[in-house]
This record gives structure tokens, C-alpha cells and sequence, in this order.
């Protein structure tokens, strides 16, 4: 009985998902057909369209809200004629900002997470209490550039060549 109930609720899941995924990418599709060339109302219309489309899958028809997403990029990737040439560089670089922005603000909370555990008195952890402000410190940033190092080459910064309106050689 539980394992129909399984299989039902991740068929439904998927199917909704993919089904609303397409619905989205359509839409945006469509919409950025009357725009060309204007940086604001194209990056606008992407981004609200992914958020109102996680939202939708999320709330309103309890399915995959990631796969929905997944799926919207995908179809508009696969018709990004719709975006305009100059517009697309423009998207690479704001999705690359909230990426980067979002990933500094999860490990400020893991940091403060891991801060109260370190501090909590009942863990009786043999540090002094600056020491365990120390700790925190130099094991964030430690774990922080550890995490970025792979990709540094690739990472949003001022010294890279696209930041300074240069192809990449």
C-alpha cells in the first residue's frame, strides 16, 4: 500500500513538474519575443519567471518545484534566440552575482550554526571563550576559500577577463 502511495506521489511530482517547467518556458518565450535589446525587462522577465515558477511548484501544485525550474531553463536555453545577443552575457553575469551571493549567505548561517554549537556550554568544548571566537573565524574563512578554490578561475571577481570587457583569450 505504501509503495503505490510512493510511486504515486513521485509520478505526480515529476509529471507536474515537467508539465508546469514547459508551461513556464513557453510563457517565457513568449514574452521575451516583443522585447529586444532592453537589459532590465529581459533579466526582469528571467528571473521572475524562475522565482513565480518555484513558487507555483512549490505551493500552489505541491510537485517538483526544482525540476519545474530545471525544466524552464532548459526549454528557454533551447530557444534563447528569443533573448537578445547582448542580453545573454548580461544574464550570465547577474545569475553568476545571486549564485555567488547565495552561496556566501548560506555559510554565514552554517557559520552562525556552527558558532552556537561551539559556544553552547553544554558541549564543554576545551576552548577559552576568545579562543572559540578565533576558532570560528579562521575556520570559516579556511572552509570558504577551501570550498571557492576549485573554481577561483571561473569565479566573479574584478581580474576576470570578462569583467573588464575582454574576451577570454
Amino acid at each position: 500500500q505504501w509503495g503505490f502511495e510512493l510511486l504515486r506521489v513521485v509520478a505526480n511530482m515529476a509529471f507536474f513538474g515537467v508539465v508546469l517547467g514547459i508551461a513556464f518556458g513557453y510563457a517565457t518565450k513568449t514574452f521575451l519575443r516583443f522585447v529586444y535589446n532592453d537589459q532590465l525587462i529581459e533579466g526582469s522577465v528571467v528571473f521572475a519567471a524562475s522565482y513565480i515558477c518555484f513558487w507555483v511548484g512549490e505551493v500552489v501544485t505541491g510537485s517538483s518545484a526544482v525540476l519545474a525550474v530545471v525544466i524552464m531553463g532548459l526549454y528557454v536555453n533551447y530557444h534563447k534566440s528569443c533573448i537578445s545577443p547582448d542580453v545573454i552575457h548580461f544574464l550570465h553575469t547577474l545569475y553568476e552575482f545571486v549564485a555567488h551571493s547565495l552561496n556566501t549567505l548560506i555559510f554565514a548561517i552554517a557559520g552562525l550554526k556552527m558558532g552556537t554549537l561551539i559556544v553552547d556550554e553544554s558541549l564543554e568544548i576545551a576552548l577559552p571563550p576568545n579562543g572559540r571566537t578565533a576558532t570560528i573565524f579562521i575556520g570559516i574563512f579556511a572552509w570558504r576559500g577551501a570550498s571557492r578554490w576549485p573554481s577561483s578561475s571561473r569565479s566573479f571577481s574584478a581580474s576576470a577577463p570578462v569583467a573588464r570587457g575582454r574576451r577570454p583569450s
